[in-house]
């Protein structure tokens, strides 16, 4: 096979780095996309001239350790994009490293970068290229795509046995076995239909006293009522309080891959300290 039919079937993993104030995602270029995408998110407000200027550095410095043409863009703690370039360019920044200039071209223009993709057709080793960076061919993503539907058809066949179980078996055989069985079963199951329905009784009588989780469940169903009531009433209200449930969601996330990817520098630096 030919390096680049090899190459082009080459699938790398993503690379994520934290900065304190954000974290960076870097995705080598997939089969059929000529080019790397790089993602900035920011873990809290940050100005659009400061994301501007970090989304600038932090392309420099990516494009430079992997010289493979990139479209950058940043994401603020919602996970909604920076217009980096104002309100009407857009937020994405493309570059590409110039062989023949020996340097690196930023432009907030998608068609500048088509213009250098046109005249420069991707001839490179990615393999060499992203050599430290995993990677998987294609064969085998097939094989773990076709295992993860294989466990999913597992795990449907395996639900799909325990209802049939619980709902056809199991009362099947309990009306199989009363039917059947001894006299005094009759006797049992007599007896336990005419304790629920004194116990039904009470209830409608004000007797008996619900239970704890009788209780919650009842006050958990009046306001789930009272919420859709006023939901029908004001759904523009309800649209606006789904979004901020949305954006704080997207917090939530951004923050605790923050936190996780902090976490995971931190355990790399003590198994590899520094050199003295």
């Amino acid at each position: 096979m030919s390096d680049g039919t090899a190459q082009d079937e080459l699938f790398f993993e993503p690379l994520k780095e934290h900065r304190g104030a954000y974290f960076v995602e870097y995705q080598p270029p997939v089969p059929s996309v000529p080019l790397a995408t790089l993602c900035l998110v920011f873990t809290e407000p940050v100005g659009s001239a400061r994301a501007a200027a970090l989304l600038e550095e932090e392309t420099r410095r990516w494009i430079g350790r992997f010289p493979v043409p990139l479209m950058a863009s940043a994401l603020d703690e919602k996970e909604d994009l920076i217009a980096v370039h104002g309100n009407g360019a857009g937020g994405h920044l493309f570059a590409w490293f110039e062989p023949d200039a020996g340097e690196i071209t930023l432009s907030s223009k998608a068609a500048d970068l088509d213009a250098f993709l046109r005249a420069n057709p991707a001839a490179r080793n990615l393999r060499e290229i992203y050599a430290y960076v995993p990677a998987r061919t294609k064969e085998q993503v097939k094989a773990d795509a076709d295992k993860y539907a294989q466990e999913r058809r597992r795990q449907n066949l395996l639900l799909k046995g325990l209802l049939a179980l619980w709902l056809v078996i199991i009362p099947a055989g309990i009306a199989l076995f009363e039917y059947f069985g001894p006299e005094w079963l009759g006797i049992i199951a007599l007896t336990f239909s005419l304790w629920q329905a004194w116990r039904t009784w009470r209830k409608i009588t004000g007797r008996s006293r619900p239970s704890r989780a009788e209780t919650e469940s009842a006050e958990k169903d009046r306001k789930m009522r009272h919420y859709y009531y006023h939901c029908e009433r004001n759904p523009l209200g309800f649209q606006k309080l789904m979004a901020e449930n949305f954006a704080e969601d997207a917090r939530h996330r951004v923050r605790k891959e923050a936190v996780d990817l902090a976490r995971a520098s931190s355990q790399c630096g003590k198994l590899n300290p520094p050199a003295s």
